[in-house]
């Protein structure tokens, strides 16, 4: 790229750099905006930015088999616990007693 014969200014070679050089900045600098115009196009066409199945297999590549059921079964449990509190609020206990102690 820098052959003797151009010495001392090298201008074919400073030139070849200085394009790539240019062509990377404009990339670079560009690349948000079709990034921006890409998620308008696809919130338009789904009503999502991002792709469905990019955003399930994001929510479920991090867990395995077992720790999935294991997050099933702690969501279904406080909602069981969300659901008796909501009974005791309004006075319809059923398992829970309540004993009244007096101080002495």
């Amino acid at each position: 790229m820098y052959p003797n014969e151009d010495a001392p200014y090298f201008v074919s070679g400073f030139t070849g750099a200085t394009t790539v050089i240019a062509c990377g900045i404009i990339a670079y600098s560009t690349l948000p905006l079709w990034l921006m115009w890409e998620a308008k196009r696809r919130k338009a066409k789904t009503g999502h930015a991002i792709p469905l199945q990019a955003m399930e297999d994001e929510d479920n590549s991090q867990i395995s088999t077992a720790a999935h059921a294991k997050l099933h079964q702690i969501d279904a449990l406080a909602e069981k616990q969300a659901m008796q509190m909501d009974d005791f609020k309004h006075g319809e206990v059923s398992s829970i007693h309540l004993h009244h102690v007096e101080k002495a």
